[in-house]
């Protein structure tokens, strides 16, 4: 911080040469200047105390104040892990209007390496501006500094993202399985257990607010709802394709009545005539036919039952292809939406 104070001039012939003095802050007027969205306190009394005050021959006065600055910033993580934040700190002088003191900036604020070396935040641009500040006591002169952060987002993308993308697609070849498949139903739940689990893991860095909801948790709770649909759509075709009739196999048939009841009475037609034929052939030769007959009638309707259940099965099977092609439409398009989203 400079400025110019013409009472505190002199020659610097008329003393040894001298041009500059280094003095204690508490023997000249310095200017009260407070960070006006302080998290904490506005003014820090060791600016005043321990940072000493430069003083040229000319008139010309450098004070170099040092410290830690706590400021506010709003965050907007809309596109998190991919987000940049900006973060106003605002130098206001208070106790003098803007006609006595008039702050402004010489100069950009410098951006180097050393101000990068955090973990999470990287600053990629800054610029200030001269403004003045309307109060109720009056019009005070104020420069506002605007720091802009880039989230380092390489961790978040393979601890966060890139597990959520490889749950989705696992999600998909589940609908490889056959039917009747043990596997596919407690596959499906420990799915679902994960995206929990991450998004526990995930409300850790975020803040608890609804004014920017992040587009992550959107993309996490619908790859959770897929799973979910998923699971639904296993229960489904596991019931259709089971052995033992069911209430949903018993529904399909009522759909589909006439297909199975006209093969089936078809069958039987013919068994039941086979067996008439094959009576009056041999009616005088042996008295086992009606037991023939029966027999001959028990192993067509074995027959029709295991076509049918080859047909039921085979229909689970094309509902699992038909959901492997839904499913990932809608996993193919919400993924690209999201990065879509948060990369532009």
């Amino acid at each position: 911080m400079t400025w110019k104070d013409e009472c505190l001039q002199w020659n610097p012939s008329d003393f040894f040469n001298i041009t500059s003095l280094t003095l204690p802050p508490h023997l000249l007027w310095l200017p009260l200047v407070a960070l006006g969205n302080s998290r904490g306190q506005v003014y820090n009394e060791q600016f005043y105390t321990l940072y000493k005050v430069r003083v040229s021959s000319n008139g010309d006065i450098i004070w170099n104040p040092g410290g830690n600055f706590a400021t506010h910033c709003p965050l907007n993580v809309r596109k998190f892990p991919f987000d940049t934040q900006m973060c106003p700190l605002e130098l206001e002088c208070w106790l003098y209007d803007s006609q006595l003191v008039h702050l402004y900036s010489q100069h950009e604020v410098s951006i180097n390496q050393q101000n990068n070396m955090h973990a999470t935040w990287q600053i990629v641009d800054s610029w200030t501006e001269d403004k003045v500040v309307q109060y109720s006591g009056g019009s005070f002169s104020a420069v506002h500094t605007y720091l802009f952060f880039k989230r380092k987002s390489l961790y978040f993308v393979l601890y966060m993202v890139s597990p959520c993308v490889m749950l989705g697609i696992l999600n998909l070849f589940l609908f490889f399985l056959p039917p009747t498949n043990g596997e596919k139903l407690p596959l499906g739940m420990s799915i679902i257990v994960s995206y929990l689990l991450f998004l526990v893991g995930a409300s850790e860095y975020l803040p608890q607010n609804s004014a920017n909801f992040p587009l992550f948790l959107i993309y996490m709770y619908l790859l959770m709802l897929l799973a979910a649909l998923s699971v639904i759509a296993m229960i489904t075709t596991a019931n259709l394709a089971d052995e033992n009739e069911t209430l949903l196999t018993r529904c399909f048939k009522k759909l589909v009545p006439q297909r199975y009841s006209t093969e089936t009475k078809k069958s039987l037609s013919k068994s039941n005539v086979a067996s008439v034929h094959h009576i009056d052939n041999n009616s005088l030769q042996t008295n086992a036919i009606p037991l023939v007959g029966t027999l001959a009638t028990k192993r067509t309707n074995r027959r029709n039952t295991s076509e049918n259940s080859c047909k039921i099965l085979s229909v689970a099977m094309h509902l699992d292809l038909i959901c492997l092609v839904i499913f990932s439409l809608l996993f193919s398009c919400l993924t690209i939406s999201f990065f879509c989203a948060v990369l532009k």
